[in-house]
């Protein structure tokens, strides 16, 4: 039961708050961050359907969900710093400042 909230109220706020803060605001989503993010919990979801489909979680499957976990975390940090790199580079008259 535990697995099936944390799945089902995953997948609400991922599908139906997203979408409803989308139609009612004057905010505008980007849309790289947000199927990174929900590409990443689907997969995860995945994962942890297929961890528990035989009633046990063994040591290695947590830490491989573990490890999951920080791979999302470099991977965002990753492509921060790339994105960062890149604005900055393309700015006007920051192309000096890199050469110098």
């Amino acid at each position: 039961i535990a697995l099936n909230e944390l799945n089902g109220s995953g997948s609400f706020v991922t599908m139906v708050v997203v979408a409803a803060i989308a139609l009612v605001s004057v905010a505008r989503l980007e849309r790289y961050p947000f199927l990174r993010d929900a590409s990443f919990y689907f997969v995860a979801q995945a994962g942890v359907f297929a961890i528990t489909y035989d009633g046990a979680i063994a040591l290695w499957e947590s830490l491989a969900l573990l490890g999951y976990y920080f791979c999302y975390v470099g991977f965002v940090v990753v492509v921060q710093v790339y994105r960062r790199r890149v604005a900055a580079a393309t700015a006007p008259g920051t192309a000096e400042a890199l050469l110098a």
